[in-house]
């Protein structure tokens, strides 16, 4: 794995450097790959392997435990003794360490969500029933649970209520409930609270007031507030908000602190686009690109395509690129289809031997075309066009041409609708019409201003 982990860099300063230390090093990267990739089961195995070799524990290995125990403890009731055990370790032996006062403070949120999730058992009950999908059965219990003013439980009767499960979709009961969990001061409830403006659900779409709740939860040391803050400055929203990516960056570098692939992903992006107050930086966006393609994000699996596609920030690789791409599109992404497809049509740094090949171009833009990508409908268009002479095994269909190009136009093409305009003009493909043909170009014209 090409990825730089967050790892207990004082593990090799108190233990000789030999052969156990460094399978304990290989086995904690695994621990984190699996906790990234959500199986905390194989996570505590493999920490319990690292504690073996080295014949002790220490904060870090502790930490990642008892999050991987809690993530757990809603399905699996067994691990509630191991993870009050540990936290109550984690509290008594690491107290005063300056160093680990945010992960301390983690551990006592969780020990404290522990007292509360032991004294209610309709919550533990309810909630384990809303894992099952049970959700009549579940909302019975929950809404015991919330009767006696459990956060927790009013949290998810609001989720129950904003998709639906087990009850008519109702955004304003969602609201309620939310703000009740909210009330009880409960991370994952602020920051559901905070999704209803971000969204405009139940209330008018407020960014800055989805922002204040976000940070309000990511203060707390829930994840997917700290990413929220960070979409909150990385997008930019009708209501006025502005992009600021040196903000967004200091939030997704929290997250990504938390192992989070979605933030690997974005601060990849920062780096690429180099925008709104960030230099653009080819190699550090490859690197994040890396880790989040790594934690199977096929998006970044294509992005590093197109970074030795065209060399940006490293020397041209077409192989590697292919590589790349193909990976993404083992995934589905439509974009490393239509990329593949381009390489093969185009082919001028070596691919299938520096041969352009039009068939199996051909066959990459429709497997683009088919998952809605309207490059690749402009592309099969073109390639039945005047200029398929290019492309060997190809011959000038234009009638394809023209069906092409007109659903490239309807899925909001600007060259195609330009194409489109020409077809109706000359009559390619379709009977001449003068009209239709203006009414393209009008639109082209307007999207173009757009």
């Amino acid at each position: 794995m090409k990825r730089v982990v967050i790892f207990f860099f004082f593990l090799m300063q108190v233990y000789v450097v030999n052969g156990q230390s460094t399978m304990a090093i290989l086995k904690y990267e695994q621990a984190e790959e699996a906790y990234i990739s959500n199986d905390f089961y194989t996570t505590i195995a493999k920490l319990k392997e690292v504690e073996e070799i080295l014949g002790t524990v220490n904060p870090r290995i502790l930490y990642l435990r008892i999050m991987a125990q809690y993530k757990l403890v809603d399905k699996d009731r067994s691990r509630l003794e191991p993870l009050k055990r540990d936290c109550a370790f984690y509290l008594e032996n690491y107290d005063g360490n300056t160093n680990l006062i945010d992960k301390y403070r983690e551990v006592f949120r969780v020990s404290e969500d522990l007292i509360q999730y032991e004294d209610n058992q309709h919550y533990i009950v309810g909630k384990q029933l809303f894992d099952e999908k049970k959700y009549s059965e579940a909302m019975s219990h929950l809404e015991i649970a919330a009767r006696q003013g459990y956060g927790p439980a009013f949290n998810v009767i609001g989720i129950m209520y904003r998709w639906g499960y087990g009850v008519e979709q109702n955004d304003a009961e969602a609201l309620q409930q939310f703000k009740k969990a909210a009330e009880k001061d409960l991370a994952q409830g602020i920051y559901n609270l905070g999704t209803m403006y971000y969204h405009g659900r139940a209330v008018e779409k407020d960014v800055f007031q989805a922002r204040e709740y976000f940070i309000k939860a990511a203060e707390k040391g829930y994840l997917n507030a700290i990413v929220g803050v960070g979409d909150t400055y990385y997008y930019r929203f009708k209501n006025g908000s502005n992009i600021d990516n040196r903000k967004a960056l200091e939030w997704y570098m929290k997250g990504a602190e938390k192992g989070d692939a979605y933030c690997f992903e974005n601060i990849g992006r920062v780096y690429y686009n180099g925008e709104y107050g960030v230099n653009k930086d080819y190699q550090k966006a490859r690197e994040w690109f890396l880790k989040a393609a790594d934690a199977g994000y096929h998006n970044s699996m294509n992005n590093l395509g197109i970074i030795y596609n065209h060399g940006l920030g490293t020397m041209v690789d077409q192989e590697k690129a292919m590589e790349w791409y193909l990976k993404a599109a083992e995934k589905g992404n439509k974009y490393a289809m239509y990329n593949i497809g381009y390489l093969y049509s185009h082919n001028r740094y070596g691919v299938n031997g520096g041969r352009a090949d039009g068939q199996a171009a051909l066959e990459w833009y429709l497997k683009s075309a088919e998952q809605g990508y309207s490059g690749a409908m402009y592309q099969i268009g073109y390639m039945h066009g005047y200029f398929s002479y290019q492309y060997k095994g190809i011959s000038r269909d234009d009638k394809k041409q023209f069906e092409w190009y007109h659903k490239a136009a309807e899925a909001g093409h600007i060259k195609a609708m330009k194409e489109l305009a020409s077809c109706y003009d000359k009559g390619v493909g379709v009977k001449k019409d003068k009209k239709l043909a203006a009414e393209w170009r009008r639109k082209a014209a307007v999207a173009e201003s757009k």
